[in-house]
């Protein structure tokens, strides 16, 4: 396995990050003898299950003063992945195509960031992806997982 990963972190000005992370991964397998049956062989040349060749992630977030000892802080951040497989022997039903997932959140925190209220959307686009697949024909079945849909809520939290 070899690859390459960065991550750039950037604040142009009082309150405003942004952030960017990407990495690129080689991982071809490589045929090794084994004993006493020589399983490896069909696998010599595939990429290892679960590793896509590329992918990022990144945010932009805004911090600015609201009230009193009140702030808002947004945030709209994403996830991509490329295509990649599920299964190490790289056969077409166990390949899981690229996606893009992007967040939203919207925050009102004390000046002393012990309380925050966040308004929250995950999967703004309702990207439809498979998160998950096992190749179990052998039993007469594929198990496919699907990724986790839109969803929204309010979270409340406090630190001490």
């Amino acid at each position: 396995v070899s690859g390459f990963e960065t991550e750039v972190w950037w604040a142009p000005m009082e309150g405003l990050d942004l952030k960017l992370g990407a990495t690129w991964l080689d991982s071809e397998q490589s045929s090794i003898t084994t004993s006493p049956f020589d399983v490896s062989e069909r696998l010599d040349g595939n990429q290892l299950p679960y590793a896509p060749e590329f992918s990022a992630n990144g945010l932009v977030r805004y911090e600015t003063a609201f009230s009193g000892d009140l702030k808002v802080r947004t945030q709209l951040d994403f996830t991509t992945r490329s295509e990649h497989w599920g299964e190490s022997t790289n056969v077409a039903i166990s390949e899981i195509e690229g996606y893009t997932l992007w967040n939203a959140s919207i925050a009102v925190v004390t000046n002393d960031e012990r309380w925050t209220a966040t308004l929250w959307c995950k999967n703004l686009s309702d990207e439809e992806y498979l998160q998950y697949i096992n190749d179990l024909q052998g039993l007469g079945s594929i198990l496919r997982t699907p990724g986790v849909p839109r969803t929204y809520g309010v979270s409340l939290a406090f630190s001490m």
